[in-house]
């Protein structure tokens, strides 16, 4: 039997070539599916409980007494959160996600159980999220923070306690591919502990391509929208590769040396 790109890599903990290629295949998975999905409302993210979603209004965000059950236990939780020490942060791409916050702080949390962060979905004028020129180390493009005058995007943004946002600067590489930057402050988000929160969120060093994350909805905005799929598609093809996505992620992923080469010609790619 012959197993497809099988002479990419081979992880050193499997046993035979076809556990290997398992692998191989959810991480390519894993990294086109980037930035991954999340529930289309605000919700409150619960550690090992996960997405506990809130009701679609604002106004009934601080009813825990009247709250449908499906979403009891969010407004519960909102309702006793503490925002005054809280960080509001932009989630650009993938850290709006369920899936990838329970990545992110699984390897840096005891306690998963204890973790309550508000992930509350708020239409931010003049920024878009684009994706960057950059590759992380599980092979997707990840999204940046870009101000666009006149636009407006819907975001999820991220409220985080002084430990949850040391720990998730921790995962974003301050300093070496993103800076934490201020992007204004929280207006007509119908939620009054949030008004007028600085808002923060992770600016990509390398600078942002000319295409947007087609999952994060823009509003007069004419940049094209595109997926991570045919973002890669594209860097293929400005970089005048003769490779197929899965091959080209997949030596992104297996080889540090190779992705480096491809971001560092990402830098002033035309695209």
């Amino acid at each position: 039997m012959t197993i497809p790109f099988a002479d990419i890599a081979v992880d050193a903990d499997a046993a035979t070539e076809e556990e290997a290629h398992e692998i191989r295949m959810r991480r390519l998975a894993f990294a086109l599916a980037y930035p991954f999905s999340h529930p289309d409302r605000s919700y409150v993210y619960l550690g090992d409980y996960g997405a506990a979603p809130l009701p679609d209004e604002p106004a009934r965000w601080v009813l825990p007494d009247g709250a449908p059950k499906a979403t009891h236990r969010a407004v519960e939780a909102l309702a006793a959160f503490n925002f005054s020490t809280a960080t509001a942060v932009l989630a650009a791409g993938s850290n709006a996600a369920p899936l990838q916050l329970t990545r992110k702080y699984m390897i840096h949390e005891d306690h998963l159980s204890s973790i309550v962060i508000p992930c509350l979905r708020l239409r931010v004028a003049d920024h878009i999220a684009c994706y960057t020129r950059q590759m992380a180390p599980y092979g997707s493009i990840p999204t940046m923070i870009v101000r666009h005058e006149g636009a407006a995007s819907l975001f999820y943004v991220n409220f985080l306690d002084p430990h949850m946002l040391e720990r998730l600067n921790h995962t974003e590489g301050l300093g070496t591919h993103y800076g934490l930057t201020k992007f204004g402050q929280i207006e007509g988000s119908g939620f009054a502990p949030i008004e007028g929160m600085p808002l923060y969120g992770y600016q990509g060093l390398a600078g942002p391509l000319p295409y947007r994350l087609d999952t994060t909805p823009a509003f007069d905005c004419r940049l094209p929208a595109t997926s991570q799929r045919a973002m890669q598609e594209r860097i293929i093809g400005a970089l005048d590769l003769d490779v197929s996505v899965e091959r080209f992620v997949l030596r992104n992923i297996y080889e540090p040396d190779h992705r480096a080469d491809i971001v560092a010609r990402l830098r002033d790619l035309e695209i």
